[in-house]
């Protein structure tokens, strides 16, 4: 299906009532993606899987996950995404799981690939360096939605195996892709966003300081970005910490991409000062 010029460019509606209806079928029968939050809100999650599931021989799945819908508390389009990955988590053998995790995975609407990333992250029989490896194709992934979720999906895993975790992370942060050093710097972050808190790196960040320092002058500001709300979300229990890295930091590297990261790192210090 030839997908029209003024859709494939179109910027996405900074209002769900504005997102066009072409646009939203589009969506629902997973031939585009969404292009922002807006767009993501209207889709009815139901009319889509009717539509992709048969495709990918998941047809029988289609009635739980609308009953689920239909019957959840949380009517919010990001509530259904967790609840219908949840759902999919349970349905498949260890032996089918991979297969099937892989054509949601790599399919075209960034939505169906969510499903994915929550699927694997509620997975009980997969070990979190299993689940690390699948998921890294998904944090580097070209939607900035799906790269959210893709750290966000592996966050409960990571905090119940945080020794671990830890270790298998930090060569992340050395990566040559800089989606994936932030996905390192993101998923570990003290206080987060929109999730769980890692008690341990509140009250001891310097275990993760190995996974921290080569991002001390990352030339990408997304990656920026990362490194100092994490330093900033440590001030908040342990403003020693962030002050000593950051002091040695601005001593070791004369980067202005360090100077940005310690500016923004330390600015609930400063405001509190």
């Amino acid at each position: 299906m030839k997908i029209p010029q003024h859709i494939l460019e179109r910027k996405g509606a900074r209002k769900t009532a504005d997102v066009p209806k072409e646009v939203v079928n589009l969506i629902e029968k997973g031939t585009i993606e969404t292009k922002n939050l807006m767009e993501l809100l209207v889709v009815e999650h139901s009319k889509l899987i009717e539509t992709v599931f048969p495709q990918l021989n998941l047809s029988s799945h289609i009635p739980p996950i609308q009953k689920i819908i239909k019957t959840a508390s949380d009517k919010s389009s990001w509530q259904h995404i967790g609840l219908i990955g949840t759902y999919l988590s349970k349905q498949f053998s260890s032996k089918t799981f991979e297969k099937s995790f892989s054509l949601l995975s790599t399919h075209t609407s960034d939505i169906i690939r969510n499903y994915a990333c929550f699927m694997l992250g509620k997975a009980t029989h997969l070990s979190f360096e299993k689940k690390l490896n699948l998921i890294l194709p998904l944090a580097d992934d070209d939607n900035s939605g799906v790269k959210e979720t893709a750290w966000l999906s592996l966050r409960e895993p990571l905090i119940d195996h945080l020794e671990q975790g830890l270790v298998l992370l930090a060569p992340l942060s050395k990566s040559k892709k800089a989606n994936l050093r932030r996905f390192a710097s993101e998923i570990t972050r003290p206080r987060g966003v929109w999730c769980r808190h890692i008690s341990a790196l509140k009250q001891n960040p310097n275990l993760a300081i190995d996974l921290l320092e080569p991002l001390k002058a990352d030339p990408e500001k997304y990656v920026q970005d990362s490194v100092a709300n994490w330093l900033n979300d440590a001030s908040k229990t342990t403003p020693e910490f962030t002050k000593q890295v950051c002091k040695r930091w601005l001593n070791i590297s004369k980067s202005p991409s360090t100077q940005r990261i310690v500016r923004r790192a330390l600015r609930t210090l400063n405001k509190t000062a």
